[in-house]
């Protein structure tokens, strides 16, 4: 089958969404390893026992999921939110996300903030937490890096980073009154319009 000009274009554009979840998905999990007798933890928020040897990794969708829910089709395709968690728990990650209705940003960081705040309480090391997010969930977790203050916490930003306000999402720079701090590793696709710098 010969794809030519426009669809192509379409195919390629449809593909950049599953292409980005799944580097989120392989870049994390290189940070864990998979057993194969293993089940998958996948929790809304701090399970009610914390292991602290464990590895936690918080994930935060995009708008688009706020908007139509974990099944989301846009212009890039399906948003494969419940894929992406099964993916990183598969890894061998014990996930905490939600599927947030419409939400403002530095609200939610500092609800993420303090559940990576329960965690630590509980003997968590800073290290065996991630907090990721993709294009909106990019935005809120760059304000968490910032009210986390946590050099050693781990965050990947996925389409979330690019332009050159991010360091002051929705305020939460001037309303921290600190920059995003932790290891942060933050990527967006050349042809992302909204998330690029310039």
């Amino acid at each position: 089958m010969m794809i030519r000009g426009a669809s192509l274009i379409a195919v390629l554009a449809r593909s950049r969404l599953a292409t980005l979840l799944a580097t989120l998905a392989l870049t994390v999990s290189a940070c864990a390893p998979m057993s194969a007798n293993q089940r998958r933890h996948i929790f809304q928020d701090v399970p009610a026992t914390i292991d602290a040897n464990a590895r936690y990794l918080f994930h935060m969708h995009g708008s688009i999921v706020e908007v139509q829910g974990p099944n989301a089709q846009g212009r890039y395709g399906q948003y494969r939110y419940y894929w992406t968690l099964e993916a990183l728990a598969d890894r061998g990650f014990v996930v905490i996300s939600e599927v947030r209705t419409r939400t403002k940003i530095l609200t939610y960081a500092t609800t993420v903030a303090g559940q990576v705040a329960k965690l630590r309480a509980a003997g968590v090391p800073a290290d065996h937490i991630t907090v990721t997010g993709m294009s909106k969930g990019g935005a809120i977790t760059m304000l968490t890096t910032a009210i986390i203050g946590d050099p050693d916490v781990r965050f990947v930003v996925m389409a979330g980073c690019g332009r050159l306000d991010v360091f002051n999402v929705a305020g939460g720079r001037e309303a921290l009154g600190r920059r995003p701090q932790g290891r942060v590793l933050s990527s967006y696709d050349r042809y992302d319009t909204e998330a690029r710098p310039g």
